[in-house]
């Protein structure tokens, strides 16, 4: 047998390992791809050690290199770079990060997707698991949308930066909870003044960085105070004193309703007085009513942007005790924002024979030009009023629509209260939460419904002539409704019914109300949270964040739990 020389043999295994090399190069893997999603601003890729991004369309394209100099990266990791697409369009992405190029052909979607820019994990709540328990949180955006400030319901104060969840400051405030939290700019940077609902109800003005307290003012010593009752924990904070309304205003002064309502033996007895607070020092500049109390509960109010023009509603529970008062229960006043005079008051008929009494809760808001004031009912109905009022004639609103007012549904009348009114833009925004029975039928007393009424779980919007601009309706509760300044852009919180929850619609629904305008759908997106949703959310001044929090839902009384307490800024 012949074997070939030594050189041949190298020589044919030099080739050899060359065909291997070259094989193996030609089926080495590309790159992987990023995730890339279309949001409001333009694209979201997830892909925090991206190189190199160019985008062609249409309309033309753009180069985008790293460090980029537009855009801003997520806490989650995803860049967000700025870029005009256009819907049902395909646009060319190529990209280059360290494991290599990428190369990819998408065509736009109708409308932007929710992209998630931090979550901010809150105090655990391994205690307070009580069925249908609220966390009350505040959640208050910085005027220049870098921060958001958050207060618990167990006392804590957080200010993160809302593009890297990063927490910037973060202290114990109060034994009770943060109630309301206001942003002011001054020239060596941002103050907030911050609301505690506590034994002694404190208003906060500090720096927003440091927590350095600058002065503070307790409420208590005209509400009262008291001490926390047995019974469920879940409750017994809101027997102490609390301010249920804050706005600053563009001096820097601040605008605040305090409210104790709670049981002195027993009866349930309330204390409310509306103050404006000299921003620099803490001071009241006037107080209403002067010198005394109400004897009424206010649980909410609007006011126009330069605060001239306030508007708040009595209202007691039918159970509560009152006290003799110059005042009405019951009514609809509109303040002067300046000195704390009144300008009128309305006193709304009682929607007979269903119920006897007029309440709100979140229903009152005002014009940012203070030419409007809107009311929605618990009852159902809602209005709308022309702040200057002939003096001549009596008080009457421009309009009444009965939107959530009782329908029978078979021998049963059911209603959807009107939780929440928003006046954004050109348009009043009502949105009501769920099904109840009026109180004066034979079913009143019933937990069961026999079928929710047809505007429940909706947000109706009107134009401030009246006329129906756009409604939108889901199978869970909305509660919340949180404009941007402008009206265009507007969030509402998703959560549970207690009569009939969904966890599958838990979470923000999203709306372009200038789609309304020519005609077209004014849903952008939902956002989707395993947890139930509170109601006090916020939207960022030119709506380009939403900031919601969300805590555990329990499908069997406290048992299982679903989610978390945490907070979801979303773009």
């Amino acid at each position: 047998m012949n074997f070939p020389n030594n050189k041949i043999v190298i020589r044919l295994l030099s080739i050899c390992c060359l065909v291997l090399i070259l094989c193996t190069g030609c089926s080495k893997e590309p790159a992987p791809q990023p995730d890339v999603l279309f949001v409001r601003e333009g694209l979201a890729v997830s892909s925090p050690d991206l190189e190199r991004l160019s985008v062609t369309g249409p309309n033309g394209g753009v180069e985008f290199t790293s460090p980029f100099s537009k855009g801003f990266r997520t806490a989650g990791g995803n860049i967000v770079l700025p870029f005009k697409w256009k819907p049902g369009a395909m646009h060319r992405i190529n990209g280059k990060t360290p494991l290599g190029e990428f190369s990819l052909d998408l065509g736009a979607p109708q409308l932007p997707a929710p992209l998630l820019v931090a979550e901010i994990p809150l105090e655990k709540m391994k205690d307070f698991q009580g069925q249908g328990a609220n966390p009350d949180t505040c959640l208050k955006f910085s005027p220049d949308e870098k921060y958001l400030a958050i207060g618990s319901f167990f006392g804590r104060l957080r200010v993160v930066e809302v593009q890297t969840g990063n927490v910037i400051l973060e202290k114990r405030v109060a034994e009770g909870m943060v109630k309301r939290i206001c942003w002011r700019k001054k020239l060596n940077g941002w103050t907030l003044y911050v609301g505690e609902q506590s034994p002694d109800s404190f208003i906060y003005a500090m720096d927003a960085m440091t927590g350095d307290v600058q002065w503070k003012c307790r409420l208590a010593d005209d509400l009262g105070s008291s001490s926390p009752d047995s019974g469920d924990y879940s409750f017994r904070i809101y027997n102490f004193p609390g301010p249920y309304f804050m706005k600053i205003l563009p001096d820097g002064d601040l605008l605040v309703i305090g409210l104790h309502g709670r049981y002195k033996g027993e009866d349930f007895i309330y204390d409310s007085r509306v103050y404006l607070l000299d921003g620099d020092t803490g001071k009241p500049k006037w107080t209403w009513p002067e010198g005394q109390n109400l004897p009424y509960g206010i649980t909410w109010a609007g006011a126009s942007e330069n605060g001239k023009t306030l508007a708040l509603m009595t209202d007691t529970w039918a159970a509560a005790k009152t006290r003799p008062s110059p005042y009405k229960n019951s009514a609809l006043y509109c303040l002067k924002g300046d000195t704390g005079a009144v300008q009128w008051d309305y006193s709304p008929p009682p929607l007979e024979p269903y119920y006897n009494m007029v309440s709100a809760w979140q229903g009152i808001t005002v014009s940012r030009d203070g030419q409007y004031v809107g009311l929605g009912l618990n009852d159902g109905r809602g209005m709308l009023f022309k702040t200057q009022q002939d003096e001549n004639r009596p008080v009457t609103p421009l309009w009444v629509k009965n939107i959530g007012t009782p329908v029978m549904n078979g021998n049963i009348p059911v209603a959807s209260s009107i939780a929440y009114a928003e006046i954004a833009g050109d348009a009043i925004l009502f949105g009501l939460p769920g099904t109840t029975i009026p109180p004066n039928t034979a079913s009143g007393s019933s937990k069961s419904k026999p079928a929710p009424h047809p505007r429940s779980h909706s947000v109706c919007a009107f134009t401030l002539a009246g006329e129906p601009l756009w409604e939108w309706q889901c199978s869970a509760s909305v509660q919340g409704v949180f404009p941007s300044d402008d009206g265009r852009w507007v969030a509402v919180g998703i959560t549970d019914d207690r009569a009939a929850a969904n966890p599958d619609e838990f979470g923000m629904a999203l709306f372009d109300a200038s789609r309304a305008v020519h005609n077209q759908n004014p849903m952008v997106y939902r956002y989707f949270t395993e947890g139930c949703v509170f109601f006090m959310g916020d939207a960022s001044r030119s709506g380009r964040y939403t900031a919601i929090t969300e805590y555990p839902y329990s499908p069997d009384e406290g048992k299982t739990l679903i989610g978390e307490y945490r907070v979801h800024i979303v773009h």
